[in-house]
């Protein structure tokens, strides 16, 4: 359902994504977060860190106009602005 999300409105998503972060390709040695558990664990300051997240999961709500979503899979649930 997220590449639903991706497919109907890539510039929102797009536009969720710092310039400097889509210019850099992610190094082969980090880690990325899979599932939504991973990202809820994450100390705030581990989050300011740009982690890369590569999710698959259900979009169970999407507000255009507020730029907001919420991705569920089967661990947990994430919140997007």
């Amino acid at each position: 359902m997220l590449s639903l999300l991706l497919a109907l409105f890539p510039n929102w998503v797009a536009a969720q994504t710092p310039s400097s972060a889509r210019s850099q390709p992610v190094p082969a040695t980090v880690r990325w977060i899979t599932n939504t558990a991973g990202v809820r664990s994450l100390s705030p300051a581990a989050a300011g860190g740009r982690q890369p997240v590569r999710l698959s999961g259900t979009l169970t709500y999407f507000d255009d106009a507020e730029e907001q979503a919420y991705v569920q899979d089967g661990d947990a649930g994430v919140f997007f602005v």
